[in-house]
């Protein structure tokens, strides 16, 4: 107000005494209002400049510190810990850090596993995390009921808890793929067990002694380990290290690129697969075809579906990278000879069992 009083005061001055007397008045009326504004106009311009290195006058939002808890932790005192991460829980009661870091701080330095069991549950349980952090929380719960509770059955329900919960996610098809290959409870039981295993004292002249002649241990049966892996399918049928495994045999050992690559395009038509083990099967699939069945502009085809697929991505400028020298490739592949196929009449292949895709 006072700055607009002087500048009208300095405008009457010059209209009614003239330029002189007006120049006067408005210099009188600059001096005054510098004086007056100095001070706040010297902490506009102090704070702007300090701005850039505290962050002005923004609020800062207040987050849990946990330093002081994993400091106790490495000098050994647990329940210190403990004490630090619930007296930053009072403040923020749904942290997520703080809470795995207690259920943590409970099973592995404590032993209480009903304790972990109870803040994992509660943290999978509630869509307010996300559900990556869902997923995680039940993944974690899965181990350690495996680990600390020996408890398969516990494990089976928490990955259960995630295929349910996440149909069509990577955490659901991680989840699938753990339960298929998950120990049986008996297993478990028996590993946990500490047995005495007596040991047997060999032969000590044994590098004196003549060669016996006797063969090597034969490995496992191709056909037998294809059954197996037929009959898990038909229970895990998204199990993809054991239809890899299938296909490989259908490959190697009987010769049969078509069942090879049967297996190989199930697994790359599952909506939940992971990128990089659809990229695995089908540069698989691009192998047989050009192991197999010499068969280059096959190959390429197949690999020009990882480009369509993950445009811009390197698994796609490796597969253009790998198109350019196929030719050179199928040379080397087949200066071994030609694997001869032979006459198998048995039924080898899951029919009619393929997994549904999920579009």
């Amino acid at each position: 107000m006072t700055t607009v009083v002087l500048g009208l005061l300095s405008v009457v001055v010059l209209v009614k005494l003239g330029p002189l007397h007006g120049l006067s008045a408005t210099l009188v009326s600059c001096l005054i209002i510098g004086v007056m504004w100095a001070p706040n106009m010297g902490g506009t311009v102090a704070e702007w400049l300090g701005g850039f290195y505290t962050g002005g006058k923004a609020e800062v939002e207040a987050t849990p510190i946990y330093s002081y808890a994993t400091a106790k932790l490495n000098r050994g005192d647990v329940r210190g810990a403990i004490a630090e991460i619930q007296m930053q829980l009072e403040r923020f009661p749904d942290d997520y850090q703080g809470l795995m870091m207690l259920a943590r701080v409970h099973v592995e330095r404590e032993n209480r596993l009903a304790e972990a069991e109870e803040i994992l549950e509660r943290l999978g349980s509630d869509e307010r995390y996300g559900a990556n952090r869902q997923a995680s929380a039940w993944m974690q719960l899965a181990d350690w009921r495996l680990k600390y509770g020996l408890n398969a059955a516990g494990a089976k329900e928490a990955l259960e808890q995630v295929e349910r919960r996440f149909p069509g996610t990577e955490a659901g098809f991680i989840a699938v793929q753990r339960l298929a290959h998950l120990a049986p409870q008996e297993l478990v039981d028996e590993r946990s067990q500490n047995r005495v295993v007596e040991a047997v004292v060999g032969p000590v002249d044994l590098g004196l002694r003549k060669p016996t002649g006797l063969a090597a241990a034969p490995g496992p049966d191709p056909a037998q380990t294809a059954a197996e892996l037929v009959e898990h399918l038909q229970v895990h049928p998204q199990d993809f290290e054991a239809r890899m495994r299938l296909a490989g045999i259908y490959c190697d050992h009987y010769g049969r690129a078509d069942l090879a690559i049967d297996q190989l395009e199930q697994l790359t038509n599952l909506a939940e697969q992971p990128a990089k083990n659809v990229v695995a099967s089908l540069n698989r699939i691009a192998d047989i075809q050009i192991e197999l069945l010499t068969d280059v502009d096959a190959a390429k085809k197949t690999l020009g579906r990882i480009a369509e697929r993950y445009p811009e991505s390197a698994a796609a400028a490796t597969a253009m990278s790998r198109i350019q020298y196929l030719g050179l490739e199928a040379k080397g592949r087949r200066a071994g000879g030609l694997l001869k196929i032979g006459t198998y009449e048995q039924n080898i292949g899951l029919n009619g069992n393929r997994p549904r895709a999920q579009g």
